[in-house]
C-alpha cells in the first residue's frame, strides 16, 4: 500500500501544476461558449437581462435573405482561400525546396506576410486598395490599364477577391511552412 501512495504524488503534483492553467482556460474558452450558446437562446438587450424565446431567433435568422447570402459569401471565401492557399503553398515549398542563390533569403522572405499583425496587415491592404488614392489604383491607372479606379472594397465581385487575396497573403506562409516541413522529413 505504501508504494501505491508513493505513486500517486507524481499525479497529484502534475494536476496542481496544470490546475491554474485549466481555471484559466474554462474563464476564457469554457465559459464564452456557454454563454454565447445560451444568448442564442434569449431575446437580450443592452441594459435589459435577456428574455429565453427558444429556437425564435433561429426560425427568425432562416428566414431573413441577407443571411443566405451571408452564409453563401462566407463558404466561398473560405472555400477559394483554403484552396488557393493549398495549391500555392504547396508550389511555393516544392520551389523553396530547390537550391538556388539566396535560398535562405526568399524563404525567410516568404514567411514574412505571417509576422505581420492582422491589424497591420488590414491597414496595408486597405491603403493598397483605397479606391480614390489606393496604390493599386495609382498603378492600373498609371499604366493605361483602366479608365477610371476600380472600387476594390465596396463592389460586391472585387471585394470578395479583394478580401480573398488579402486572407490568401496572410495564410499562405503557415501553407508553405507546413509543406515545407513535409518534404523535409
Amino acid at each position: 500500500m505504501r508504494r501505491g501512495a508513493r505513486s500517486d504524488r507524481p499525479a497529484l503534483a502534475a494536476w496542481l501544476f496544470l490546475l491554474p492553467l485549466l481555471v484559466v482556460l474554462l474563464g476564457l474558452a469554457a465559459y464564452p461558449l456557454v454563454d454565447g450558446v445560451w444568448t442564442s437562446f434569449t431575446s437580450r438587450g443592452v441594459g435589459r437581462p435577456g428574455v429565453f424565446v427558444g429556437f425564435a431567433n433561429f426560425a427568425e435568422l432562416i428566414d431573413d435573405p441577407v443571411f443566405s447570402i451571408a452564409l453563401v459569401n462566407s463558404a466561398m471565401l473560405t472555400f477559394g482561400a483554403v484552396a488557393t492557399k493549398l495549391v500555392l503553398g504547396l508550389a511555393a515549398a516544392v520551389l523553396l525546396m530547390q537550391p538556388f542563390p539566396l535560398r535562405n533569403l526568399v524563404r525567410a522572405l516568404a514567411f514574412l506576410p505571417w509576422a505581420v499583425p492582422g491589424l497591420v496587415s488590414a491597414l496595408g491592404w486597405r491603403w493598397l486598395l483605397d479606391e480614390q488614392s489606393g496604390a493599386v489604383n495609382a498603378w492600373i491607372t498609371g499604366l493605361g490599364l483602366v479608365d477610371e479606379p476600380v472600387d476594390w472594397l465596396s463592389d460586391p465581385f472585387f471585394g470578395m477577391i479583394s478580401i480573398g487575396m488579402a486572407t490568401v497573403w496572410q495564410g499562405l506562409p503557415f501553407y508553405i511552412m507546413m509543406f515545407l516541413g513535409g518534404m523535409m522529413t
